[in-house]
Formats: structure tokens, sequence, C-alpha cells
């Protein structure tokens, strides 16, 4: 085993009281699973779902999940399908289970969403004390961070790093519940897990808090919305989080890393959410029909295919007991909250996204179908006032300015706003989406970025932007940014590939003007 060079860097209204439950059931609202922000747990909530998910690597379990995940017979139905929320939601409730099955003092325990969107306003923020990934967010530090060697055996030998069949690379973190990792339990433990650099100095997510708008807005006008939401958020910011976390991340192991929960929750709350507020339309209630990336026809009564080492999870002699009552099919999982009355489980939508619907003016008919979080809860109050505030200077940019160019109509103000604003705070270089990642997640190699996609055309003169009087003031009071500093389409702009050779790949786009 190796060392580490140094230690972890440094969430209303009343809920609705009564939920149909699949079966004419019908469950008291706070008998139900309640998935809060984990910025609303409290220090020993924090502490006891680490120390969970810290014995479930150490038992096996958590690398049984992950064998799951990576099971490639699963994969046609996993990424860039109609399929994937569902397949991913029985995922994530038989992880859940599984965590509660541990002991007594478990039983309780639900799994936190992590709102990046959120640690990105921080990070835009000029009134926050952070200027990286890492230390804008305190579900990344409490998850152990970034920061570690080389993955080495006792005598300090580099070794290979493998999870299942997938080589994995990265700082190898032994922090928090990293330290736990554990691939093969009846073995020596690696005790660490491979993650990519978080903390660079002045890193951004490369999204803003407008990406979860712009996913909604886009997903609500289409003629095919559990479609547009999906590809949406691939493009916006899901793809960028894998990306840019690396290591076992940016791989199929993905789920390896305990960060997973955290951000697979958070897509979960999203389609959650989506739903609530759009139950009066039919294209949105109904179930999306489409084709797995094998050909095969998902439609609502399409079985769900998950398997572990061959056999079907529900009928798995280890893990069968956490899907009991699940549900098989696609219809079964649409809606988590009527699932079967012993899984069933409800979302505390925190404040941010409250002012993120409010300061973008995006319509949600039915809020009254969703269960709020308490305005006030005192760890949800740090950093409000700077990230409410960053949020509301992106909304007022967005309702009193104007985008030019040929490309204008096709892009969403607040995604210009933010991509520029990135520009200057990470010294003009974004990254692309590596090769390992792509093939991971099945990306086409036409697909970018947004920020990149969008400052490309700011840098050919294609797509302008024009700040409002209103604009600036906002801007340079919530970002210490002065707009006339943001210029991309004289600057240009710098790409990145990271891990596409020994050495990152460096592609220069030069601006027009």
């Amino acid at each position: 085993m190796r060392t580490s060079r140094g230690g972890s860097r440094r969430w209303g209204l009343s809920v609705v009281v009564l939920v149909v439950i699949a079966h004419a059931v019908v469950v008291e609202g706070d008998q139900l699973r309640l998935r809060k922000n984990w910025k609303a747990y409290t220090q020993s909530e924090r502490a006891l779902f680490t120390k969970a998910v810290g014995q479930a690597m150490q038992t096996g379990k958590h690398q049984l999940f992950t064998e799951i995940y990576m099971d490639p017979k699963g994969m046609p139905q996993l990424f860039g399908t109609c399929g994937a929320y569902a397949w991913h939601r029985k995922w994530l409730v038989g992880y859940e289970n599984m965590l509660r099955s541990l002991g007594t003092e478990f039983q309780h325990v639900t799994l936190p969403y992590w709102n990046f969107f959120e640690d990105s306003a921080k990070r835009g923020s000029s009134r926050v004390d952070c200027n990286d990934m890492e230390s804008c967010s305190s579900f990344l530090t409490a998850m152990g961070g970034s920061d570690g060697e080389d993955y080495a055996d006792a005598s300090g030998t580099c070794q290979p790093y493998f999870v299942g069949d997938e080589l994995v690379k990265g700082n190898c973190v032994n922090q928090s519940v990293a330290g736990m990792a554990c691939t093969d339990h009846g073995s020596t433990c690696e005790h660490c897990l491979p993650r990519g650099d978080w903390s660079i100095g002045k890193s951004t997510y490369e999204f803003g808090p407008s990406a979860f708008i712009e996913v909604f807005r886009h997903a609500a006008v289409s003629e095919t919305p559990w479609k547009a939401l999906r590809e949406s958020m691939h493009a916006r910011f899901h793809f960028n989080l894998h990306n840019l976390l690396a290591g076992a991340y940016g791989s199929r192991a993905a789920a390896f890393d305990p960060v997973f929960l955290g951000h697979y929750t958070m897509i979960d709350l999203i389609y959650h959410v989506f739903r609530k507020c759009h139950t009066d339309v039919p294209a949105i209630v109904t179930w999306e029909t489409c084709q797995a990336r094998d050909g095969a026809t998902i439609d609502q009564s399409s079985k769900i295919f998950m398997q572990l080492k061959g056999v079907d999870v529900d009928q798995h002699p280890e893990v069968g007991k956490y899907f009991a009552g699940i549900g098989s099919t696609f219809h079964d999982l649409q809606k988590s909250d009527e699932l079967a009355e012993a899984v069933a489980y409800r979302y505390e939508v925190d404040p941010f996204i409250r002012t993120m619907l409010d300061a973008f003016e995006v319509k949600c008919p039915r809020t009254d179908l969703l269960a709020w979080a308490d305005t006030k809860n005192v760890s949800m109050s740090k950093d409000r006032n700077a990230t409410t505030g960053f949020t509301h200077a992106m909304g007022v940019c967005a309702k009193t300015s104007q985008l030019g160019g040929s490309n204008a109509s096709a892009e969403e103000i607040n995604t210009v706003i933010t991509c520029e604003l990135m520009v200057k705070q990470q010294n003009g270089v974004f990254t692309t989406f590596s090769p390992r990642v792509r093939k991971a997640f099945a990306i086409a190699d036409s697909v970018e970025p947004k920020c990149v996609e969008v400052l490309r055309l700011m840098a050919a003169g294609t797509l302008t932007f024009t700040p409002s009087e209103e604009c600036k003031a906002a801007i340079k009071y919530e970002t210490s940014i002065d707009t006339k500093d943001l210029n991309t389409r004289k600057n240009g702009f710098t790409i990145v590939t990271r891990g596409s050779t020994a050495t990152d790949a460096v592609n220069r786009i030069k601006g027009s003007g």
C-alpha cells in the first residue's frame, strides 16, 4: 500500500401529505424515504452515510454494484437511450437498499444528491473563497478530494490499478471513504481510489448553474421531451463531470467512485422535478419509446436488463434481496414516489433549485407536488447569498441582454454568458471529452461540451453577446469581472483533451476579430 502526499482539502414549504403508490397503496408522505441535498445532511448523517459506503466497500458489496454497472450486456440500454434513467433509478434504489442492510444503524440511510449547479455558482461568484472544483464543493471534499500519489504496493513499487477488467489511473486518494476502496475483499484491499486533479487552480465546472434551467426549457418545448432532456443534460453538464473528475470516474468503472452516488442521484432528481412540474403534459407523462444501441425496442413494457455475472439481479443469490420489489420493467420505474411501498422515495428539493426556477422565470405549474426544503436550515445557509446573487445576476443578463450573429437563434443567452465568464476565470482554457470518456459513455465524435461548441461560434463571429448596462453592473458586482474583458471573438480560446496521449492534446482556436 502507498502513502498519500496530503490530507483532505479543504439545504419551505409543506410537503405533499399523501402520495399514491402503484397497486393502489396509499403511503403517508413522511413514510417515504427522503433524499436530500448533501449540504442538508447533519454532520452525524454525513458520517453515517460515508461509514455505510466504506463498509460496503470493505465487504465487497460496493464492488458487486460496480460490476453490475460495468456488465457489457446492460450497456445497450444504459448509455444514450430512453432507458437510461430507469436503469440508473433501479440501480440506485438497489444500492440504497444494500446500505440499509449493513446493520441497524444504517436502516434509515438515504442517498444524498450533489447539487453541482450550486457549486458551479459558488465557483462563479467572487464572494466565495474558493477557486477550483474541489474547494467549491463540500461533497467532493467529503468524498476524500483528489490529493494522492500513484498506486503502489507495500514496497513502494508502482502497480496497475484494475477495477474488474478496467485499468484506471490517477491520484490514488486515501482520504475519507476513498481510503476504504477495495476491488477484491477476499485479498489485500487497495485502500485508495484513482481520481483526476480536481484542485487545479482557477478550474471551473465548465458549465454554469443556468444549465439546469436550459435543459428544462429545451425539453419542455420539444415534441420528444424526454429525449431532449437527456441529450441536453449530456452535452451541457453530465459528461463534463465524468471528463473533469477523471480517474476511475472517467472510465467504465465510474460507479466504483462514491461520487457516482451523489451525481446520479442529482440526475434522478432532475427527472423527478421535470415530471412533477409537467404532470399536465401528455408527452411528458407518457413513456418515450426508443431503440437500444443493439437495435432492440425499448418501451414501457420492456424488461430492464441488469445482470451480475450473467444472472439477472432480481434472481441473483448475492444481490437479489436488494432489488426485491423495485420492479423489472421501465414502466415500473417511471415515478420515484410510486414504486412499491417498501422502496418508494421522494426528494427534498433545495432552495437553490427554487432560486433558479424563479431567477430565470421557468414555468413549473405543479410546484405543489414537490417537497421543498426548509429555507431556515442552517447548513444550507452558508454561501447562499453569494450563490443566489450570482444566479440572479445571470437571470438579469438573460432578460436584458442580446445575442447577435447567424447562430443567435440556436443558443441560450444564459449559456453564452456563462461560457464567456468561465473563459476569463480559467485563463481561456476549456476541456473536451477524452477518447476514454467518449468510449466509456458512447459519446459520438461530433458531440462537444456545450461551452466548447458555443465558444467556437463566438470565436468565429457567428455568435455575439451584447450585455445591457444592468447586466454589466450585475456581473461586476457578483464576479468582479468587467464585461469589456469578455472577448472570445478577439482572443479565441484553447481546447485541451486530457488523457489523449502521454501529453495532453492542445488545440488553439483563434479569434476572428
